[in-house]
């Protein structure tokens, strides 16, 4: 997918944030499946990839982070860290959006790369957090399923977030 000229109006504003608000709550939801949070993929950090790539302008650092406390404090245990996910959901979007112009224009194989190298990233440093803050070595394969579970589902989430895209374009 390549960029559109800069969307104005209230729908392509409000889309990005409101989107990823929406995945935020639908990843914290209980369905009753036996350890749903370790098979769930991260579908914030998909958000958070497409539309810094796609509409930056749309999705600022403050709403990133804001996204990322409230995901924390519903999924995290009383006198866990709290933090992690805005954090890593800033040095993504600050990552991605340095490099954006290698991303825009380019195949969809290099952009799932590029998500690839981010979801692998992302989840080295949360098992190197979560290990430090339990004070043992956390076993690598929650983080390991979650990052492959995340990065295969990518191309259905960035199919449906483009089509989201332009149906919020088309409303302006």
């Amino acid at each position: 997918m390549t960029p559109r000229p800069r969307a104005y109006g209230l729908a392509p504003r409000l889309v990005p944030p409101g989107v990823s608000l929406l995945l935020a709550l639908i990843s914290v939801v209980p369905i009753g499946l036996p350890d749903y949070p370790s098979v769930t993929p991260n579908l914030l950090l998909m958000s958070v990839y497409h539309w810094t790539l796609y509409r930056p302008e749309h999705l600022s650092y403050l709403a990133v982070f804001l996204i990322g406390l409230l995901f924390d404090l519903l999924t995290t245990a009383p006198g866990a860290a709290v933090g992690v996910t805005p954090l890593m959901l800033l040095l993504v979007r600050w990552t991605v959006l340095g490099n954006r112009r290698s991303f825009v224009g380019s195949g969809f194989a290099f952009v799932w790369l590029g998500f690839g190298a981010v979801t692998a990233a992302v989840g080295v440093m949360v098992w190197v957090i979560g290990s430090g803050l339990a004070a043992t070595v956390l076993d690598p394969r929650r983080f390991a399923f979650e990052a492959v579970l995340t990065v295969a589902l990518f191309p259905a989430a960035d199919w449906l977030l483009a089509r989201l895209q332009r149906a919020s374009e088309a409303l302006a």
